[in-house]
């Protein structure tokens, strides 16, 4: 009987590994992006080995996004052309060289120009792995299988964050850019999608990929290939442009969702924050037991644990559940955060005794926001579209996505010296309601469906 139970998960557990191990291109990217955090005070210190200022470590903070706007449309075209996991390999270089000019050549334009090269391999994850993560996964797994992008994403922040404050600056980027070979090598033995297989005819190949994904007798991958097939046939009738992502009132319907949730995910407050917490909280005050940069390390063991728990919900309790529950619990605690800051600095109560609201509200914000918001993102862009213009829209969503995060980064510290603190938090406030209301009347459920039907429901 427990022999039983475990080959039924059999498929299951062969998915997980082959997202797993394609998410550790996520784990890259999140310590491109999360090295920042504790060692920027360090490069602003009068002693700082790369000397710099507060204006262009900012500016050096968002950095990636702009190779990140150049590499996400061909990102998604070369996927569908020589494959998704070729596309997904060739990352892993692209970050250790970045790495190395980090660490051997200690100037801001070597810093700033490595950050961007790197920026370029993080479009290459950001397009096409959503892609590769839908298309391995059966329906009714697809929820779990997504949902490691983020898992790998937050881990990787964690990480960062406990190991950061302990070493020099050469160890740190020594040790950020080692998980690359890792990443290397335990996906070069994964399978392609059979969806790009199938996309260039090489059925076999599909099969042969299929029936290990599925680890099923041979009927039961030949019955899934056929609905494979025919889905990427119906697919195949048309050649695909930029236009057909707009050519029906479907997938104008679908574009238009990506780009919701996405806008939700930029503006819901943690990516900001992120990066810039350490800083906040300063102004805060004293909080009860937990520094700056402790809370930065709490703030990234709830991120892990909120990414676990989608993980576990996201194909249970469903993408709309999870979304309307994220959204509700982030604009709570922004709401808080902004209220703590309006009064400390624009009336004469004493905010001291209440100094635990900005810290308690940042960590409960990274659990709540990453359990629904950010897996719903990696899940829809899997789920919305056809196989011929997934990875058009994969590109089309990266640098959307891309654009918002730089705006996010790049203005925050703006709008916090301009107006003070509040006004970002109130902002991300609105935007989270605003996620309350699409969630109830706009997004779909696409819990345990076939791509055939969600898109079928997306037309009606």
């Amino acid at each position: 009987m427990q022999h039983y139970k475990l080959s039924k998960f059999a498929g299951f557990f062969r998915q997980l590994q082959a997202g797993s191990a394609a998410s550790l291109g996520v784990l890259t990217c999140a310590f491109v992006y999360a090295w920042v955090t504790p060692i920027v005070p360090r490069l602003l210190a009068p002693d700082s080995e790369i000397p710099m200022t507060q204006e262009e470590a900012s500016w050096m903070i968002v950095m990636p996004e702009f190779g990140n706007i150049v590499s996400a449309a061909p990102a998604g075209i070369l996927a569908d052309r020589f494959g998704r996991k070729i596309v997904l390999l060739t990352s892993a270089p692209m970050f250790l060289v970045g790495w190395i000019f980090i660490i051997y050549f200690k100037s801001l334009l070597v810093l700033n120009i490595s950050r961007i090269f790197q920026g370029l391999a993080v479009g290459i994850i950001y397009t096409v792995l959503p892609m590769y993560l839908g298309e391995i996964a059966s329906p009714k797994y697809r929820g779990a299988v997504t949902s490691t992008f983020y898992l790998f994403w937050w881990f990787g922040f964690l990480f960062e964050y406990i190991l950061g404050p302990m070493l020099s600056y050469f160890n740190f980027a020594l040790v950020s850019a080692s998980i690359n070979i890792f990443f290397f090598i335990a996906f070069l033995f994964q399978p392609e999608s059979p969806y790009y297989y199938l996309m260039r005819n090489d059925v076999d190949n599909a099969s042969k990929a299929l029936s290990w994904l599925l680890k099923a007798d041979e009927d039961e991958t030949d019955k899934e290939l056929e609905l494979m097939r025919k889905s990427v046939e119906e697919d195949r009738q048309k050649k695909a442009g930029w236009n057909d992502l707009v050519a029906t009132p479907t997938d104008r319907k679908a574009l238009c969702i990506l780009f919701l949730v996405g806008f939700l995910r930029q503006f819901c407050g943690i990516i900001a924050l992120s990066c810039y917490s350490t800083q906040t909280l300063k102004a805060a005050g004293d909080s009860f037991m937990i520094s700056p940069d402790n809370c930065t390390i709490l703030m990234g063991i709830m991120m892990v644990i909120g990414s676990l728990g989608s993980f576990f919900t996201l194909d249970v309790l469903g993408r709309k559940s999870l979304l309307y529950l994220s959204c509700s619990l982030s604009g709570i605690c922004m709401f808080s955060a902004g209220t703590f800051y309006l009064l400390k600095s624009h009336s004469s109560i004493d905010m001291s005794p209440y100094n635990f609201i900005p810290p308690v509200s940042f960590i409960v914000l990274a659990g709540v926001s990453v359990l629904g918001i950010f897996p719903v993102n990696t899940a829809y862009g899997s789920e919305l579209f056809t196989s011929i213009t997934r990875g058009l829209a994969s590109s089309v969503f990266s640098i959307y996505t891309t654009v918002l995060g730089l705006i996010v980064l790049k203005f925050y510290l703006t709008m916090d010296n301009l107006f003070g603190e509040f006004v970002n938090f109130y902002i991300y406030t609105a935007v989270c309601i605003l996620g309350v209301f699409l969630t109830w009347f706009i997004m779909p459920e696409t819990k345990g469906k076939t791509f055939d039907r969600i898109r079928h429901e997306l037309g009606n």
